[in-house]
């Protein structure tokens, strides 16, 4: 190797190294305080199995069809976790179909509704004031989780003080054969020999992050920059090296697995590569990497002022003197994206006292969602019979591995 090259591959580790320097100057995006809490009330209609803690909340983000079988496994394994999350199920599509799914797992189902092809990172960003729990796990709707892999990314990231932890050892592709017998519950994930592996300690980062809520409202999620797929991952890994701490997990037991479709790069799928926006992705990575200073990084990238909301343009809201507040909290989260208007004006939706609780947060983010179904087209939902909580959970097993590829921009 010349000189020239090992100088360059020296100044690239350097740039990559995480930063301690950690500011807290940038103002949050303000979140109302909230409420007492209401005496307890009646169940509501919602089926999920569990009441979540507030010590983190999953956002899974999901869209499309031809991956409906593969969320559905997903959120049916992550309800066997251990510790008990608050699931937030981010559906971006033309139809809205996933909704009696999130009846059934997710606390709370938002909805995008949009022409587009699927915005990854719109759709984790839309998430994030939904997440009442301290920590925020993004997991993308093709990963199966561990029952305990919840608790021990919790116990870590807490333990190391980190703002960002990349929580899973290691990522195993389940063939297509074996992930259908593993949605039947005819086989054990950790069972299956893989047709691939990615390490996070080799550099990989996608498919499940985990951050701390106060450093998302005070620094902004994902680059809205990013389109499609390519680069984000890293991108926002960078980020929270130069305004927090992150790292990887040092655990060698934290297995998830991936359930099989064909366009995924872990099975050597090259068509997300050719995509039009991939390569200006990388550019705009390339972009953010050379930035290691925290505040050059927000003078280039500035942390948004208001959340992303679940819609195009804005939404009209009619508030009556009991739900003003309401509306004030909604204007708060999204900024333009919401206008209040005076009763009986031409509005998306009334809020009145009947759909008010006591709680202004939790009732302006109920309006949210009521807000992003407005005229939402609604589509049947497919049905695939699962069985995957019938198995009994186990430890993972280390699996073979495959090495990454692509500078480490892989999609899971």
């Amino acid at each position: 190797m010349s000189k020239a090259r090992e100088r360059a591959g020296a100044a690239t580790k350097r740039m990559l190294r995480p930063t301690r320097i950690v500011p807290r100057e940038h103002a949050p995006i303000a979140i109302p305080a909230e409420a007492p809490p209401p005496a307890p009330e009646p169940a509501p209609e919602k089926l999920v199995s569990h009441q979540p803690t507030l010590a983190v909340s999953v956002i899974v983000p999901h869209g499309g069809e031809s991956r409906f079988k593969l969320l559905q496994a997903t959120l049916a394994q992550l309800d066997r976790s251990t510790v008990a999350p608050e699931v937030i199920l981010v559906e971006m599509d033309r139809v809205l179909r996933a909704d009696a799914l999130a009846r059934q797992f997710a606390h709370r189902h938002v909805f995008i509704h949009s022409e587009e092809p699927f915005q990854l990172v719109r759709a984790r960003n839309v998430g994030i004031p939904f997440a009442r729990g301290e920590y925020v796990l993004w997991l993308d709707s093709d990963l199966l989780v561990p029952a305990d892999f919840l608790g021990k990314a919790l116990t870590e990231v807490s333990a190391r003080g980190l703002d960002c932890l990349i929580p899973w050892t290691s990522v195993s592709y389940l063939s297509d054969d074996d992930s259908n017998a593993v949605i039947a519950g005819a086989r054990r994930a950790e069972d299956c020999k893989p047709v691939n592996t990615f390490l996070s300690r080799r550099g990989v980062v996608g498919g499940a992050i985990m951050a701390r809520k106060d450093f998302l409202t005070r620094y902004g999620g994902f680059n809205g920059e990013f389109r499609g797929w390519g680069g984000e991952d890293n991108a926002w890994l960078h980020k929270a090296q130069v305004l927090g701490r992150a790292g990887t997990t040092t655990r060698r037991d934290q297995h998830l697995y991936h359930v099989f479709h064909e366009d995924s790069g872990g099975y050597g799928s090259r068509a997300l590569f050719a995509h039009p926006n991939y390569q200006r992705n990388i550019a705009l990575l390339h972009r953010i990497r050379t930035i290691r200073n925290p505040t050059r990084f927000l003078q280039q990238f500035s942390p948004p002022c208001h959340f992303t909301a679940p819609w195009d343009g804005a939404r009209r809201v009619a508030c009556t003197a009991e739900s003003a507040r309401v509306g004030q909290v909604l204007k708060d989260l999204y900024g333009e994206a919401i206008v209040v208007t005076e009763p009986g004006s031409d509005a998306d939706l009334v809020i009145d006292a009947a759909t008010v609780s006591r709680d202004s947060l939790e009732s302006a983010l109920d309006a949210a969602c009521r807000l992003s179904r407005v005229s939402a087209p609604i589509a049947p939902a497919p049905s695939f019979a699962s069985s995957i909580l019938e198995a009994e959970p186990a430890p993972a097993v280390p699996a073979r591995v495959v090495k990454a590829h692509d500078d480490n921009i892989v999609t899971c």
